[in-house]
């Protein structure tokens, strides 16, 4: 539906070029290929799937607010976890913003179902492209 497309930009932006957080996963041995692996399951596949589930079965502002209080549950977890530390997010940001994202996946999802929106399907195709090849362009 494109909300994966869409979201690793605004995760780059605030996660690596805003330093906001850290994830410490223990995954991976490159402390910043484990960063980057946390962010990328946590927003581009997590909250995604997420915001695809609100929009695909319409939900009520009611389930937003519980599903985004699961996620903000789940940072506060990780934080005590240890998993997770914070530079100068909050999650309370989490709290006001997934709202918002979780709305306007639903207001795009019936864009999309319109039939009407040959633009933004040209523009998911694009970002999904562009990921690809800048993903492919990255040497660690």
């Amino acid at each position: 539906m494109g909300l994966s497309a869409i979201a690793p930009y605004f995760e780059n932006v605030i996660l690596h070029v805003l330093h906001s957080y850290e994830y410490y996963p223990g995954i991976l041995k490159n402390p910043y290929h484990d960063l980057s692996l946390g962010a990328y399951l946590s927003q581009v596949y997590y909250v995604s799937s997420a915001a695809f589930f609100i929009a695909a079965f319409q939900l009520r502002f009611g389930w937003i607010l519980l599903i985004s209080a699961m996620f903000v549950g789940i940072e506060y977890g990780f934080l005590a976890l240890g998993i997770y530390k914070l530079i100068w997010w909050h999650p309370s940001y989490t709290g006001v913003d997934l709202p918002v994202y979780f709305w306007i996946s639903k207001k795009w999802c019936v864009f999309l179902l319109q039939g009407s929106s040959r633009f933004i399907a040209v523009l998911l195709i694009c970002c999904k492209f562009n990921r690809v090849l800048l993903n492919d362009r990255k040497s660690y």
